[in-house]
């Protein structure tokens, strides 16, 4: 498995601006679920930051999906838990966004505790679209067992 920091150190952060243990707590107080570990060192140590390089995530059966990070969700966004609520399936956290406003998000649930997924804006339902929170998670695709995988599957986009 690749260093995931050393990983990020390469791809460089062009300003990073770490988020204080009072943001992580309200983050993990809302979802009522600690945050992964190594996210959590992320958001202390990167916050809301961006690469200094174009980067891509392929992903999907056969990697037919892409995903562009322009940037990190800020403490702002991560603390907007009305909005949040509001179209995404509960216990799943916004960090990463592409030009197209989709996102990678990483999940709090027990049962995909850790996982990272695609929320693609055009083809997930809102809330208030779906019968139940269940239907609206199924929507999302799964990008990487984990946010250290997904890291590992960070390349610079050419």
């Amino acid at each position: 498995m690749v260093d995931w920091h050393q990983k990020v150190s390469e791809l460089g952060i062009s300003e990073a601006f770490p988020f204080a243990q009072e943001a992580l707590e309200k983050i993990e107080s809302h979802h009522k679920a600690k945050l992964p570990t190594v996210y959590r060192h992320f958001l202390e140590t990167y916050g809301y930051s961006s690469f200094d390089v174009a980067t891509i995530v392929r992903f999907g059966p056969e990697d037919q999906f892409a995903f562009g990070v322009n940037d990190f969700s800020s403490k702002e966004m991560l603390l907007n838990f009305e909005v949040l609520d509001e179209v995404l399936p509960k216990q799943v956290v916004p960090f990463g966004h592409d030009s197209f406003g989709n996102s990678a998000c990483i999940s709090l649930r027990s049962d995909t505790y850790g996982k990272v997924y695609w929320y693609d804006h055009n083809q997930v339902p809102s809330i208030h679209d779906v019968a139940d929170d269940e239907e609206h998670f199924k929507c999302l695709v799964l990008m990487a067992e984990s946010f250290e995988a997904w890291i590992e599957k960070l390349e610079v986009n050419e």
